[in-house]
Formats: C-alpha cells, sequence, structure tokens
C-alpha cells in the first residue's frame, strides 16, 4: 500500500538537469585530468587494472574489473584510462546529489547549488582526477540512496528498486570500503519502512527478502571477483609484493598465505591497517573531529555553503507532516551523515581526510537543500511585500516578473557564495588543463607529470636482466607499470621495503628472500639503504640511484 503523499516526485527536467550537471563535472574533470602513470596508490590502480591482481586492503577486485573494461576505450593511456574511472565516478556522483537533494526541496536552483558546491570542493576534484577508488564508490552510494527513495514511496510494487539499491551496495564493497558506512543508515531506512503498519505482511516479507537477497547477490558477485583475481596472481599482485615478502610483520608463514581463505581475510579486513582504526580512543577522535572541521572550512566548502548545509541539515528532518517521505529520506541522509564522520574521526592513516569524502557528499546534498529551502521561503513572500521593500520597482513590472528577478538575484549570490573562495584557483585550472592547487604531489608530481614515467625507465633501464628490487611504495608500482604493462623488463622482480606496520624496517622474511636470492646469484637492489640493510648485507652505490646488496662474506 503506497503511502497517501508520494513526495517530491522527479520528472524529465529534474533528470535533464542532472545529466547536464554530470556532463558539465566529467568535461572539468576530464579537461584537468592526471595525463599519465602516478606514484602510490594510484599507480597500483593503473598497474593492477591491466594485470589483474589483488591490490592492498581491501582488495578493490570489482574496481579493478570495470576500469580493466574501461581501460579497452582507443584514448590515449592506459593508465589515463584508469584516471578517466574516477572522472566518470564524480560526473555520475554530481548529477546525483542534484537528484538526492532535489527530493528534499521544491526549488530546482538550491540542488543545483548543492552540486556546484560538491564540483568545486577541493579533495573531491583532486580525487576525481586520479586513479582512485573513492569517487566511483560515491557514485555507488548515491545510486543506491536514489533506488532507496524510489522503493520507500511503494515498497509493494517498486521492489526492483530495493533489489538494485541492496545489489549494488554487496557489489560496491568491492570498489572501497567506504560503501560500507551507508550500510547502517540505509539497513534502517529500510526497516522503518517495512514496520509501517499500512503493508501487508507480504509486503513486508518481500522487502525483506529482498533487501537480504540483494546484498547478498552483491556481497557474492564481491567475492566471486576477488577470488577471479587471486586465483590470477600475477607478479604484480600486493600479495606478491608486500604480503608475503614481509609477512613477518604481521606474523603469517608461507603455508598461511598460501591458503586462498586466509588472503581474502586479511585483505578484505585491512589486516596491514587495522593499527589505525580506534588508536587513539576518545582524545584522538575528538581531535580528528577539529582536524575535520578545520579542513572543511580551509579546503572544502566556502562559509556561506557551510551555513546553508547547516539549514540544510536542519530543515530536511522537519519537512512538513502531509510530507512523510520527504522527513524520512532527510531523516536518512542525516543519519548517513553524522554516521559517517563518526566513524571516520576513529581511523588514522596518513591520507586520512581523503576518507570524509562521504561526508563531503551528504554535506554538498545538505547545501542544495538548505539554499532550495532559502528559495522556497522567498518565492513564499507575497509580491506586495517585495514591493514595499523594493520601492523603486516601476508599478509596470508584473508581480511574477518581481518574484522571478528577487529569486534569480538571490540564487545569483548564493552561487556566488559557494564558487567565489575557490574561483581563482579552479580557474586557472580550467585555463590550463592542469590542478596546480593540488596539494597531492605524493601521488601526483602536478608541475613535473612526466616524472613517474622517467624514473622508472631510467631505473629499469639500468638493472640487470632477472633483477630484484626492493623498493620505496611511492615509486613502486609506477616503475611495476612500465616494466610489466608496458613490457619494457618484465623478467624484473620489485617488492616493497618496509610496508605500513614494519616501523620502517625491512622485515625479517624479506631480508630472508634477499638471502636467497643472492645465494642463487641473483642481481638485488635497493632504492633507500633501510635499516636493517647495513647489518645483513655490504650495501654499494649503483647507477640510478640505487643500491646493489651483496653478501656479507663475498670478496
Amino acid at each position: 500500500m503506497a503511502p497517501s503523499n508520494q513526495g517530491r516526485a522527479l520528472d524529465r527536467l529534474d533528470y535533464g538537469l542532472a545529466a547536464l550537471a554530470a556532463l558539465a563535472a566529467l568535461a572539468v574533470y576530464v579537461r584537468t585530468l592526471a595525463p599519465d602513470l602516478l606514484y602510490g596508490d594510484s599507480g597500483e590502480f593503473q598497474t593492477l587494472a591491466y594485470t589483474l591482481g589483488i591490490t592492498h586492503a581491501t582488495g578493490y577486485p570489482v574496481y579493478l574489473l570495470l576500469a580493466r573494461v574501461l581501460g579497452f576505450l582507443p584514448l590515449r593511456t592506459f593508465a589515463w584510462r584508469v584516471s578517466l574511472f574516477s572522472a566518470l565516478g564524480a560526473g555520475v556522483t554530481v548529477g546525483g546529489v542534484y537528484l538526492w537533494a532535489r527530493q528534499l526541496t521544491r526549488h530546482r536552483t538550491g540542488p543545483l547549488l548543492g552540486s556546484l558546491a560538491l564540483v568545486v570542493s577541493y579533495t573531491f576534484w583532486t580525487q576525481a582526477i586520479l586513479a582512485e577508488v573513492y569517487t566511483p564508490a560515491l557514485a555507488v552510494i548515491v545510486i543506491a540512496a536514489l533506488g532507496l527513495r524510489h522503493w520507500y514511496e511503494d515498497p509493494a510494487y517498486r521492489w526492483a528498486s530495493l533489489l538494485g539499491a541492496t545489489l549494488i551496495v554487496g557489489a560496491g564493497l568491492g570498489i572501497h570500503a567506504s560503501v560500507a558506512l551507508f550500510i547502517p543508515p540505509a539497513a534502517a531506512f529500510v526497516v522503518w519502512r517495512l514496520a509501517d503498519p499500512g503493508l501487508s505482511a507480504h509486503d513486508r516479507q518481500r522487502g525483506l527478502l529482498t533487501a537480504l537477497g540483494g546484498g547478498l547477490l552483491g556481497l557474492a558477485l564481491f567475492v566471486t571477483t576477488f577470488r577471479m583475481l587471486d586465483a590470477h596472481d600475477p607478479p604484480s599482485s600486493f600479495i606478491n609484493v608486500t604480503m608475503i615478502p614481509s609477512r613477518s610483520v604481521w606474523g603469517l608463514t608461507r603455508a598461511e598465505l598460501a591458503q586462498p581463505w586466509t588472503r581474502f581475510w586479511i585483505t578484505v579486513t585491512g589486516l596491514q591497517w587495522q593499527t589505525a582504526m580506534f588508536a587513539e580512543g576518545v582524545p584522538g577522535a575528538l581531535s580528528a573531529l577539529g582536524a575535520y572541521v578545520r579542513r572543511l572550512t580551509s579546503h572544502e566548502f566556502s562559509g556561506i555553503a557551510l551555513l546553508l548545509a547547516l539549514f540544510g541539515f536542519f530543515s530536511m528532518v522537519r519537512g512538513p507532516r502531509s510530507a512523510p517521505i520527504r522527513r524520512a529520506f532527510g531523516t536518512l541522509t542525516l543519519g548517513a551523515y553524522l554516521f559517517c564522520v563518526a566513524a571516520i574521526v576513529n581511523y588514522d592513516p596518513p591520507d586520512w581526510y581523503v576518507f570524509f569524502l562521504p561526508a563531503h557528499m551528504l554535506t554538498a546534498v545538505a547545501v542544495g537543500v538548505g539554499a532550495g529551502r532559502l528559495l522556497e521561503a522567498a518565492a513564499a513572500v507575497p509580491a506586495a511585500d517585495l514591493r514595499l521593500v523594493l520601492k523603486t520597482v516601476p508599478t509596470r513590472v508584473s508581480d511574477a516578473t518581481l518574484r522571478s528577478g528577487v529569486l534569480a538575484f538571490i540564487a545569483a549570490i548564493l552561487a556566488l557564495g559557494v564558487v567565489m573562495p575557490f574561483a581563482l584557483s579552479r580557474g586557472q585550472a580550467l585555463r590550463q588543463g592542469r590542478t596546480h592547487f593540488s596539494e597531492e604531489h605524493y601521488i601526483y608530481p602536478v608541475d613535473h607529470p612526466e616524472e613517474p614515467r622517467a624514473e622508472a625507465t631510467l631505473r629499469l633501464s639500468l638493472l640487470p636482466d632477472g633483477a630484484m628490487v626492493i623498493m620505496n611504495w611511492r615509486p613502486l608500482y609506477a616503475t611495476y607499470y612500465v616494466a610489466h604493462v608496458e613490457g619494457l623488463r618484465p623478467n624484473i622482480v620489485i617488492m616493497e621495503a618496509t610496508p605500513h606496520g614494519s616501523q620502517g624496517q625491512v622485515a625479517a622474511s624479506l631480508l630472508d628472500i634477499i638471502e636467497e636470492a643472492l645465494l642463487a646469484d641473483q642481481p638485488v637492489y635497493s632504492d633507500e639503504i633501510y635499516p636493517p640493510l647495513q647489518d645483513h648485507f655490504r650495501v654499494l652505490p649503483a647507477p640510478g640511484n640505487l643500491y646493489r646488496l651483496t653478501l656479507l662474506n663475498t670478496d
């Protein structure tokens, strides 16, 4: 049985505006997209999307398969196409933000301003132009939310929307674990709707089974894709590059890592990064919350945008009782935001700020709702009152024209307030096709975009055939990409020197591997003098800013 009030229905114009917003955002990010190979995690994704192996936690198998499919496009380099996946995810997210906010306000301009606020925000932009998992994950969340909203209107007849929403969330865990942040509030949303006394027992049962079935099917897709990539097991897989060589850091043995389900469990549960969760208790969480608020005001949103967001969050849960769907969807939005922030302030990796992206997306939705509700209020002011305030308006101007002019003026002021703090840097990026405002040089050296490829090519050209190299994480996968994806030196073996958790020390198990290689007359090199290499091997300078390792008892 459908509720008496159907909420805010979307029409063709709404979908058209959402599509235009998505395409405009895509054009912005393609214009400033990283042109080629990248460092760090991005280099890993660019490499493993081609070689199809498991990445660092949580494996990201669904992301890699989708990026591999996109990689068949006959456009520029494969590395560029993997970065393009992020731009596409960002475009879908921006369009989805419009539709999400539009469900919570009668005014279309407000949701457009929310989308605009997200487009120009720092972290969203800088992650949309790199080979990364965050914007595709946001696209999953926004699509799932819209599916749940569609189902909520009529659970008896729109069960396919619930099935699709839960399925994409389950599979989306194979894109990025941040999708899991949406599960608790979404589950509460579904349970609340199924508890409606107006629903029949049959509709409740079908809704529950549909939600569970869709989620389990999505999880099955995630697990299946993981197993496929894990079984493929290329040399470039993170399991071979990091987990097996440095297994002693986590107390693992070769026999344990030979088991597929062990590899699945330690990857999906993030064994390498578990120490970053709840590491500092309540004081650490409060400190992280303060850092998040400071970054919101300094990097992500303008002051006016944040005021609109506060108003939007407040108003979206205080809708009229005649619009229960709108209030329920607004409560889902606020609940999802609060849950995201509460979870992420308890996680402390080096790039902590990136994990707040789901919260930034929901903030942009709130900006759209706040601006929309403000414009709704302005539209409700009687024309006679407007004329009293604007005494210079000629009497020949009709009431409709006057109201439209006032609304357009307010919308223009709000748009300027949303964009103005970022206009100069974002405009320069669009003119030059390069994001000089970005601070992500660890991944993307904006001023020298050719650097990752040039350094990797030089390094590989100086190594002897069959060499083993232990390297810092930053250049590791850029080197692997040139060596294996492009086939420059496919017989070179590369391993991570000091992964997270090793306290900057080469693991005992990796020292054993190095010794075994040297005893077998395999040349071994390192890009730095990591402790305790000098305690176990002779370390000699070599061309290309490398070091040659030999046994201590070698003359």
